[in-house]
């Protein structure tokens, strides 16, 4: 079974499923997370 098309139109790397029932705060925490990843990923 193959993935859904993702919106981008990339069809290769890791698939990020949001729970459709985050919690908005929940949903800081990731955005929050991914963003001091980004940073790190940038100062390297």
């Amino acid at each position: 079974m193959s993935p859904a098309p993702q919106p981008s139109g990339i069809t290769q790397g890791l698939t990020l499923l949001i729970d459709p029932h985050w919690s908005p705060e929940q949903a800081l925490v990731v955005v929050e997370l991914l963003d001091d990843l980004r940073a790190r990923i940038w100062a390297h």
